[in-house]
């Protein structure tokens, strides 16, 4: 888990690097996504 937080963490520096988003970074376009509530903290 330690090396995933630190494999996210070095994607996320490299995007802000380049003053654009992850995805537009990998080559791909941003869409809308719909929000969910997690288990327990829905009504």
């Amino acid at each position: 888990m330690a090396i995933s937080a630190i494999d996210m963490a070095l994607w996320d520096a490299l995007a802000r690097s380049h003053n654009t988003s992850l995805v537009r970074l990998v080559g791909s376009t941003e869409k809308p996504m719909p929000a969910y509530g997690a288990v327990g903290t829905t009504a």
